[in-house]
């Protein structure tokens, strides 16, 4: 078998020129005597075989680590030299065609280059000079620095002479590095290194190999954790594609469900509800405003406006601090020629310290001082003068009285919610009576026509249509049921208690209303535009933007603040192997500071502009709200007069509907009248029942929605029930 030449990687290299290159400055196997023999051995043995003629192709690996340093200066340029392989049994490499790298890429060599040689390589020294010099590449630089390569052939070969080249000096190789430069095969390479030979001495060894994968590995690792705290990295908190899940309880990407959170629900206060009671409109209102979440979070806006004015105020009172700073130092000082001397550590050059002696100078020329300083103090700062604080109590005092009269707007919404809510129960619970009371008059009718079938004086369709008639008021009763179970929840909901709460709640009977409303429609708008809380609010809010444009016109004037301080510091210092040296200092000081911005790019002018746009702003608010109240009065007047003539309407009819059906079921159980008219006028009758009812409920909505659009709904007695 043909033996092959093969360049591998440059760590085999570096191991066999650490051990067999006598010139290198750190090898361990430095034989400054037989360096000379060595080196000329190894460059004999290069070119003094004689090939065979049987030429063959060469493998070399191209990923060759080349440390190159810049060449010396006037050298000549030549080609670079060329690995071949030759004949199995005898070979020698002589000149460039016996150096040949493949697919045409070259690996050139130097003057003074030198090709290290395993012991049982084929290279037969008996030639002493090359019979063709080999070409060589020069490259100037400006240091005038001069490349080495080195080359390292292994080859086990089948020539009976091979074992008269022994004379190489074997290198001595630990054993795991041995190892592995055995594991080349029969004439290949095993290494290459680059290295720079300074005109000063020898060269630094090659830091490839295991030092430089662990530097790179050190690296990369470094690099991963770097990335990792980029802000960046945190893409992973998000979904990764818009129809994917990001953690579905079922592992499923398109399962868009939520595991359960440990932290919910959230324990909230349990609303005190009495199963027992029978609640009514005034009880319904006070637990309302006690336990709805609405009346709670105005509250607390109002405390947080209220405590923003006590920080406006506290602008005017000093503020008092007590604070501490303290460290530990160690430094080295030169120790002074002369006897008795002495340092002193003090915490400033304005204040006094504390003073130790430096031993006498020794063989060291410096001395370690260590030093430590603990300073507490009070300190005081008023700032006396501000013009700015004024007017900032006055917005903060504004916008608390907004705050206050939101809390009182939540209360009214409360009052109107509640009220409406309640209506709606009663006109849901007087549907559900009508539905009922209708039914049961169907039925009526129902067994009218059986009664008179088995008589033989009505049809069997006559009792088919009452049995239908009878099913439609069943469904009409189960509609009706499930609004007023609807309209029940809504009460719970603003009341904020739990809906599965069971409460007995009384019912309002319709009675006769008024045919219009006592008041006229000025009284109500004349009440809306001076009571209504959001107008208040908002007139509040408007006074505060336009103290806040006052306090941002302040900025442009100075402020003068004065500052007081008292402590005492205690120090301590020693050099080495002395007892401390310790030094209480007290001190008091005080300062006053001036302080006045005289250009600032704008920034002051941009701030008052946005405080007057802000004030601007809520002048707009308050003429909205004003067209808007004036609005809603006007609407809810005009609705309550269509509500009350409704009603009256409603309860016409229902009395009309509800003669007209008493005479046409006594003329039908006479025989007089059909089944047809009786249960028209039937229907008739309920429709006219459900619509009068509806009106009630409607006429007292609509004048609690008058009431609260005038801003007078404050409390259960002021809600509209038309007695009086």
């Amino acid at each position: 078998m043909a033996d092959r030449f093969r360049l591998l990687s440059h760590r085999p290299a570096r191991l066999l020129a650490n051990f067999q290159d006598g010139r290198r400055a750190r090898s361990s196997d430095r034989d400054p005597g037989g360096q000379p023999d060595h080196v000329a051995r190894v460059h004999d043995g290069m070119a003094g075989l004689e090939p065979d003629g049987h030429q063959t192709d060469a493998r070399a690996r191209p990923a060759v680590s080349r440390r190159c340093a810049p060449a010396r200066t006037g050298a000549r340029r030549g080609s670079g030299a060329r690995l071949s392989r030759r004949a199995p049994e005898s070979e020698a490499i002589r000149g460039p065609r016996d150096l040949r790298a493949p697919r045409g890429r070259s690996f050139a060599l130097r003057p003074h280059d030198r090709v290290a040689l395993r012991a049982d390589s084929c290279v037969d020294p008996s030639t002493d000079r090359p019979e063709q010099s080999l070409p060589v590449r020069w490259r100037r630089t400006s240091r005038g620095r001069r490349d080495s390569c080195e080359v390292a052939f292994g080859c086990r070969c089948r020539d009976p002479g091979a074992q008269a080249h022994s004379d190489i000096p074997r290198a001595r190789q630990p054993a795991r590095r041995r190892k592995r430069a055995r594991g080349a095969g029969p004439r290949e390479v095993v290494g290459a290194s680059r290295r720079s030979n300074r005109a000063g001495g020898g060269a630094k060894p090659h830091c490839g190999g295991r030092g430089g994968d662990i530097v790179t590995r050190r690296a990369a690792g470094a690099c991963a954790l770097l990335s990792f705290a980029c802000a960046t990295s945190y893409l992973s908190r998000a979904p990764p594609s818009p129809d994917s899940a990001l953690r579905s309880p079922s592992g499923d990407a398109h399962d868009f469900s939520l595991a359960p959170h440990p932290s919910l629900p959230v324990q909230t206060e349990a609303a005190t509800v009495d199963a027992e009671r029978v609640y009514r409109l005034p009880d319904l209102i006070d637990a309302a405003e006690s336990t709805n979440p609405d009346t709670r979070i105005e509250w607390e806006k109002a405390r947080q406006a209220a405590l923003a004015v006590g920080l406006a105020r506290a602008e005017y009172l000093p503020t008092i601090s007590a604070l501490a700073l303290g460290g530990y130092h160690r430094s080295w000082f030169q120790v002074p020629t002369f006897g008795n001397s002495s340092l002193t550590v003090s915490p400033s050059e304005f204040l006094p310290g504390v003073s130790f002696p430096l031993p006498a100078a020794s063989g060291s020329k410096h001395v370690a001082v260590d030093w430590f300083d603990l300073l507490p103090f009070l300190a005081i700062r008023w700032q006396f003068l501000d013009f700015g604080r004024g007017a900032g109590v006055e917005a903060a005092e504004h916008a608390s009285v907004a705050a206050n009269v939101s809390f009182t707007a939540a209360h009214q919404k409360v009052v109107f919610e509640v009220t409406r809510a309640y209506l709606r129960l009663s006109a849901a619970r007087a549907q559900t009576a009508v539905a009922r009371d209708a039914l049961q008059r169907t039925r009526g009718i129902a067994k009218a026509a059986e009664a008179r079938r088995e008589r033989g004086l009505a049809t069997t369709v006559e009792v088919v249509e009452g049995r239908r008639e009878v099913a439609q008021g069943e469904y009409g009763l189960a509609q009706a049921q499930a609004a007023e179970v609807a309209v029940y929840t809504a009460l719970l909901a603003t009341l904020g208690v739990d809906p599965l709460t069971k409460l007995k709640v009384a019912t309002t009977l319709s009675r006769d209303l008024p045919e219009r409303l006592d008041g006229s429609v000025d009284s109500y708008l004349r009440a809306a535009l001076r009571t209504r809380p959001d107008l208040q609010a908002a007139l509040a809010m408007r006074s505060s933007a336009q103290a806040m444009v006052g306090k941002s016109q302040a900025t442009f004037l100075p402020r003068m603040s004065v500052t007081g301080t008292a402590g005492a510091g205690w120090l301590g210092a020693k050099s080495v192997g002395e007892p401390w040296a310790t030094a209480t200092v007290p001190n008091v000081a005080a300062l006053m500071s001036f302080e006045w911005t005289l250009f600032d790019f704008g920034v002051r002018q941009a701030q008052t502009e946005i405080a007057r746009s802000r004030s601007n702003e809520a002048e707009q608010v308050v003429e909205k709200l004003q067209r808007q109240a004036t609005q809603e009065v006007v609407a809810a007047y005009d609705e309550v007069h269509a509500n009350l003539a409704r009603f009256k309407a409603a309860s016409s009819l229902e009395r009309s509907a509800a003669v007209a059906e008493d005479a046409v079921t006594k003329s039908y159980a006479n025989g007089l009248s059909t089944l047809t008219d009786t249960l028209s006028a039937q229907k008739a009758r309920s429709l006219a029942s459900a619509g009068k009812e509806q009106a009630f409920s409607e006429a007292l909505i609509s004048a609690t929605v008058l009431v609260f659009a005038s801003g007078q709904l404050g409390s259960a007695d002021a809600v509209p029930d038309f007695r009086k």
